[in-house]
């Protein structure tokens, strides 16, 4: 792409324990004409000092000091100050192979976007993650009625044909300057699929390549954990139901309740449950709850408190390398040895829950003894009722 000018936003909070690792993966790029834009937001660790010793060392590298303004604030202060004909973003607890930009310009022809894999790395596995439709070149005609209206998956439920992750996107600068007011800065949770959407909605070329360079680190503390806003909520659904574009409007807003009853899961789980018959099958009941993750610990506070269900175990295949402090985590075999009413598989992701349930079975357990929550599930008048008492209540704090 002709030696092309490449913005590199990374946003820090509180990071110092990872940003030397994430910035010397960025500044060691085989690739060399890059703007480093150093984003510290309030951070109250010695990360702002780590950005300056980078700065006094590297004049391709900006440092930007924000007071605590949050992820899209953060985000607009980078594409405001970015310089280069691209712009993409690097978390600051992640990092990337040296040659990882090198290979994205060598194999790009000067398209809006281009969208590329990611490893996601555990402690224990890697998992490379790319996206689900054909690697090449799609332009404007295909974008906007074929790539933008199937950017989730309609066959299992949280997938996405296009990865919602800004850190693995060349986008031009042009054309995230002119989404910086399409993104509510209320947003939380969900503000790179919100960039990534108000893009393609201006894009008129976009390559896909199949190649993971970017290592998308997995923390047990991640900000999924965090909690949000009801206006963090609220300002997501209503900036993804704001697409000015020609996709049918009921068929958009069945893609956006389906994603949004991710969201709701993760953030707010007590809500959701209650306005749920799917969940309503395990009040009472003895459970045993598969999956440790962000998803599993929300899960098993809120199925408790709400649905007064008795969780007698959490089961994960990862079961020797988990702590937590609600109870012990036991391995997936030695749920034979429980008696319980149901198994909940608590694991956003459909394909994953499936291939439990087939080891479930293998095990011998009972198929009407185990559930998870799939495509078929999502009910978009409950999603519509948790939003609307979530949009009520943000009103009323607001006032």
């Amino acid at each position: 792409m002709n030696n092309c000018k490449i913005s590199v936003i990374i946003t820090i909070y509180n990071m110092e324990q990872y940003l030397d690792k994430c910035i010397q993966s960025v500044i060691n790029q085989t690739y060399k004409n890059l703007e480093i834009i150093l984003v510290n937001d309030g951070s109250t660790d010695g990360s702002f000092d780590i950005c300056l010793k980078y700065a006094s060392i590297d004049k391709r590298i900006i440092v930007i000091n924000n007071s605590n303004e949050g992820l899209v604030k953060v985000k607009i202060s980078g594409i405001k100050q970015a310089t280069g004909d691209y712009i993409t973003f690097v978390d600051a607890d992640d990092w990337l192979d040296s040659n990882a930009y090198e290979l994205v310009v060598n194999m790009s022809d000067d398209e809006d976007m281009i969208t590329y894999g990611l490893l996601e790395d555990y402690t224990f596995k890697n998992v490379e993650k790319y996206d689900q439709i054909d690697e090449g070149v799609y332009k404007e005609n295909d974008i906007k009625n074929a790539v933008l209206p199937g950017i989730f998956a309609d066959n299992y439920f949280f997938g996405f044909n296009i990865l919602p992750n800004l850190v693995c996107k060349f986008i031009k600068r042009d054309i995230l300057c002119n989404c910086i007011n399409k993104v509510s800065t209320d947003v939380a949770i969900g503000e790179d699929l919100d960039f990534v959407v108000q893009s393609l909605n201006l894009t008129r070329s976009l390559r896909v390549i199949k190649i993971c360079p970017y290592h998308y680190v997995q923390r047990e503390k991640s900000m999924v954990r965090t909690s949000v806003s009801d206006k963090a909520v609220i300002g997501l659904y209503k900036d993804l139901m704001a697409i000015e574009s020609d996709i049918n409007e009921a068929d958009w807003k069945k893609q956006v309740c389906t994603y949004m009853s991710f969201i709701l899961q993760l953030k707010k789980m007590n809500l959701f449950i209650n306005n749920s018959s799917f969940f309503y099958k395990l009040k009472n009941k003895k459970i045993v709850v598969y999956g440790a993750g962000n998803y599993g610990q929300a899960f098993v506070e809120a199925v408790s408190d709400e649905l007064h269900a008795e969780v007698l175990a959490i089961v994960d295949s990862n079961w020797k390398n988990i702590e937590w402090n609600v109870g012990k985590i036991i391995a997936p075999e030695d749920i034979v040895n429980i008696e319980f009413d149901m198994v909940y598989i608590a694991v956003l992701n459909e394909n994953v829950c499936n291939d439990i349930k087939n080891n479930l079975l293998g095990m011998g357990v009972d198929e009407n003894k185990i559930m998870y929550y799939g495509i078929k599930d999502v009910d978009l008048g409950e999603v519509n009722k948790s939003l609307e008492l979530i949009e009520q209540y943000a009103l009323y704090n607001f006032m």
